[in-house]
Order: structure tokens, then sequence, then C-alpha cells
């Protein structure tokens, strides 16, 4: 009878245990930054964005036309990595070749409207050891727009 009794303790300690750290969490929670990149005005067309925490935690996402979400942006003071990506024409979302749409120029015309929209971001914002970017993520969905200097 005692063995039972201490069994059923033990687990109902475990189960409050769990409980709590189940309601409690377990480290920072997350939330959505959303924003603009910009280069001395002109939008970033293609790249990535990052946002680093002091623990080492961070969501990166994709800059489409200027534009960025961060879906799980760790809360806290986070560093920015910034990093543009110059436009291959034609490939598809797998890194193959596609054929051109039907009436499209020829690949080297594309090449140098290519060319025109690829805006390169310094290299110190490419990197967490010498950008300058900082910002405070706060609970809850907010905006940070972001206009980089050479």
């Amino acid at each position: 009878m005692r063995l039972q009794i201490n069994r059923k303790v033990l687990l109902r300690a475990l189960c409050l245990a769990g409980g709590l750290l189940i309601f409690s969490g377990c480290g920072k929670k997350s939330t959505e930054v959303s924003g603009t990149v910009k280069l001395n005005g002109k939008a970033i067309k293609v790249g990535e964005i990052t946002f680093i925490a002091e623990d080492g935690s961070l969501d990166t996402s994709q800059i489409k036309d200027g534009a960025y979400t961060l879906y799980r942006a760790p809360v806290g003071m986070v560093k920015i990595t910034v990093k543009s990506t110059k436009p291959v024409p034609y490939v598809n979302r797998h890194g193959g070749m596609k054929a051109p749409p039907e009436g499209a120029a020829a690949p080297q015309a594309a090449d140098e409207q290519t060319d025109k929209n690829y805006i390169p971001v310094p290299k110190k914002y490419n990197d967490a050891e010498t950008t300058d970017l900082t910002y405070e993520v706060k609970s809850g969905k907010q905006e940070y727009n972001i206009d980089l200097t050479p």
C-alpha cells in the first residue's frame, strides 16, 4: 500500500511540474516584425535579413522588393544583418533553369535589366561582428523600417 501512495504522489508532482513548465513558457517568446530595407532611399530588391539575439537565437527572412517579415523574431535586443542577392533571370525556386516567358527579351537583355535592379549592400551589414544595426524587439506585432548608409 505504501508503495502505491508514493507513486501517486510522484505522479502528481511530475504532472504539476510539467504543467508549470508549459504555462510559464521556456525562455524568451518570439514575435512578428515586418518593414522595409533600403539603401540611400532605394529598396533592396532581393536579399536576406537576420535578427540575432544576445543569447544566439535568430530568425531570418527573405527581402523581396524592399519588404520583409520575420515571424519568430527573438524578443529583446538584436543585431541585424542584411545581405542583397543579385537576381538571376529564369531560375526556378529550386535553383534549376526554366524557360523564359513567351515573348520575353533574350537572356542578355534580361541580365542587363537584372543588373540595373541590383543594389549591393555594404559588406559591414553582412556579418554580425561588423554590423552596427541594432533594434529592441518587443512582444506583439511591430514595424521596423531600415535605411542603410554606405
